[in-house]
């Protein structure tokens, strides 16, 4: 992310962890808000007027417990 900051300065970059990715990074990805930003759980507004949300959760799945899996549901579910 530094080489690319600096050869494009104005440059904003955004990201948002994904299902794969532990939680245990996330103070990693706050650590550096030069570099870029960590959309998970915000709302950040672009210099166009138009806003960005990020949501890093998915569905339960299958496929073993991740950091990021959440029931998509309003109800409780058993």
């Amino acid at each position: 992310m530094k080489s690319i900051k600096q050869g494009l300065p104005e440059t904003q970059i955004y990201l948002t962890p994904g299902n794969d990715d532990c939680k245990v990074n996330d103070d990693i990805l706050n650590a550096h808000p030069d570099l870029f930003t960590n959309l998970d759980g915000r709302r950040v507004q672009l210099p166009n007027g138009l806003e960005i949300v990020g949501y890093s959760v998915v569905p339960i799945t299958p496929f073993g417990i991740k950091d990021r899996e959440k029931y998509d549901v309003t109800s409780s579910v058993p």
